[in-house]
């Protein structure tokens, strides 16, 4: 059984190793960054075990998972996050013109064009 408490963590790595450690029961990071901490450290893979993965591997998506609470709430704000100065602003520093709403599914396009270029680039790089 999982704790009540949550606790947020600005880096992954630091997520894991308390996991690693006992200090969290769960989390939820970047499998890239799970494999860069395996790779660091292989007896973090024998203790932490993945419960989940997500395919889509761009950061710039967030998802909630069907029938959560407050994604109607989330939603709101995030689709009138460019109405005010501090949105714009945050915007402007993603280079991202605007959030919208899309489903799941929709985001296969993305993907696909997400892992040809991951496979471009690793191409190129030798």
């Amino acid at each position: 059984m999982l704790s009540k408490a949550v606790k947020l963590q600005k880096k992954n790595t630091h997520l894991i190793l308390d996991i690693f450690f006992g200090r969290l029961d769960a989390g939820v990071v970047y499998l890239s960054s799970y494999d860069t901490v395996t790779e660091l450290n292989p007896d973090v893979n024998n203790k932490v075990k993945i419960l989940n993965a997500l395919d889509i591997k761009g950061r710039n998506f967030s998802y909630f998972r069907y029938g959560y609470p407050l994604d109607e709430a989330l939603t709101k704000v995030a689709l009138g996050i460019k109405d005010s100065p501090r949105g714009k602003l945050i915007l402007e520093m993603f280079k991202t013109p605007e959030i919208d709403y899309c489903k799941a599914e929709d985001l296969d396009v993305f993907d696909k064009l997400y892992k040809d270029y991951l496979q471009l680039k690793q191409r190129h790089k030798k």
